[in-house]
């Protein structure tokens, strides 16, 4: 953006610019709430839009990407996405990869709202079995030619169910399918679901990621493509994060 002087500075935008040779690299990230940034016109516009510029928030914001950056980074990940919430999160990813007519693998003792949500996929034409994810021949038995995702957690909220997570990979894999792992409860300081196989790791960054109780937030964190396909339905629905909790997160984490 080109800086105008005071002359040429338009009255509506005065004590809201700043001079951008005067910026230099700050040591803490700034906060960027504005739900816009401006363009001179419409070919503009599209060059944002062209190279994933910052437009408008829904679509991109600095902050948010800035979350998503340590989470790619943590989770050993190709990219990540951020959501408002860790059920945004778990919704998203599943409406994003799922079609009517796709069956689910899910453990029994998953977080209950989880459950629930996996529940209301009947709806549309979307089955899901419940089973004991730790009873991989029970995993087997319920897996069919529609089945396109198995989903579970590192540690279950609350049951503390442990998963297999190499284990389920591999059988999941066998049947060309996704393994979702939600990975709350361990978090990527004790355990990468990605390096055992799974295809999509979940956080509730609400929880023990963020730790102190002021944040409400999400990660999906995957291979770019899958991350892609993920994104562009975040979009549509508007589950993206919030900037200011984006940048609390992660200025604690610092």
């Amino acid at each position: 953006m080109t800086y105008k002087n005071e002359q040429n500075t338009n009255i509506l935008y005065k004590g809201n610019k700043i001079d951008p040779n005067r910026v230099s690299d700050p040591e803490v990230m700034p906060l960027y709430l504005s739900t816009a940034h401006n363009v001179a016109d419409l070919d503009d516009l599209q060059n944002t839009y062209d190279r994933k510029g910052y437009a408008y928030t829904r679509s991109h914001n600095a902050n948010r990407d800035g979350i998503a950056e340590l989470m790619t980074y943590l989770e050993q990940s190709e990219n990540s996405v951020i959501t408002n919430t860790g059920m945004s999160a778990i919704s998203t990813t599943l409406l994003a990869l799922l079609t009517s007519g796709d069956h689910v693998v899910a453990d029994k003792t998953l977080y209950g709202e989880s459950i629930d949500f996996l529940k209301t996929l009947s709806k549309y034409g979307i089955l899901v079995d419940f089973v004991d994810i730790t009873n991989l021949d029970e995993v087997a038995s319920v897996i069919n030619a529609n089945t396109r995702i198995l989903y579970t957690e590192t540690v279950s909220n609350p049951m503390m169910t442990v998963a297999n997570i190499k284990a389920i990979a591999d059988l999941a894999h066998s049947h060309q399918s996704y393994l979702i792992v939600d990975n709350t409860f361990m978090t990527p300081v004790l355990f990468h679901a990605l390096t055992d196989g799974a295809d999509v790791v979940i956080n509730s960054l609400t929880k023990f990621a963020n730790g102190h109780g002021d944040v409400t937030l999400g990660s999906i964190s995957a291979k770019a493509e899958i991350i892609e396909k993920i994104y562009n339905l975040q979009v549509l629905l508007g589950t993206t994060g919030d900037p200011f909790d984006s940048w609390l997160a992660v200025l604690i984490s610092q």
